[in-house]
């Protein structure tokens, strides 16, 4: 396995972790500040998405790279985890190629609640992240939780007593430019932070089969 690759296992299948760099993501930076300099020119898809967020934009310009850069990444979670077999409707195994891909500019009090995704493969990029681990763990309304939650990605999963368990992913300014990828049947959530006033912006997309 490439060594820039972190990768963690559920009972069935798990996700995949890698760090990228400003210049590995210059294209998809420039069409993120082009949006935010002016967010009326941009195509809002919210009534796509399941984020209780504001402004949620298609990102187009980059599209192409985006597909570049993470296509290997979605083979590799492939390589390890066999996971385009447990698709027994299909005789052979087509390639994926990149469906729909998003910016997310998520503001102070706003969440993801529970859901999934369309496709085969999906991922997330945590472009900016205005707040650290331990501010949130300090400040949010649960900083005497016995299980602090602001600010942070979690999924859903069967254990193997069949009950249901969470992965909570703490997202902080020290997770900035990481990615994660999973199958896109996997339900996930966002939650809201509570110590910035700036957006918190991430970058997600799903793979599909290319079916013709």
């Amino acid at each position: 396995m490439d060594s820039d690759y972190l990768y963690y296992t559920f009972p069935t299948y798990g996700y995949l972790t890698k760090q990228f760099t400003v210049s590995d993501l210059s294209p998809v930076l420039l069409e993120i500040d082009s949006i935010k300099s002016n967010f009326v020119k941009a195509e809002n898809v919210n009534s796509k998405l399941a984020g209780q967020i504001e402004r949620q934009y298609k990102l187009d310009k980059s599209k192409k790279h985006i597909e570049d850069l993470i296509l290997p990444f979605a083979q590799e979670y492939d390589r390890i985890f066999n996971y385009f077999k447990s698709f027994k409707c299909l005789s052979t195994i087509p390639d994926i190629t990149l469906d729909d891909v998003w910016v997310n500019f998520q503001k102070k009090y706003e969440y993801n609640p529970p859901h999934d995704h369309s496709g085969v493969l999906s991922f997330v990029i945590w472009v900016n992240i205005p707040y650290t681990s331990t501010d949130e763990k300090l400040y949010s309304p649960g900083y005497n939780s016995i299980s602090p939650k602001s600010g942070n990605f979690e999924f859903f999963y069967i254990n193997n007593v069949n009950g249901i368990s969470v992965e909570t992913i703490s997202v902080s300014k020290e997770t900035e430019l990481t990615c994660i990828i999973f199958p896109s049947t996997f339900v996930h959530q966002v939650y809201p932070f509570y110590t910035s006033d700036d957006y918190r912006i991430s970058v997600a997309g799903n793979f599909k089969f290319n079916i013709s």
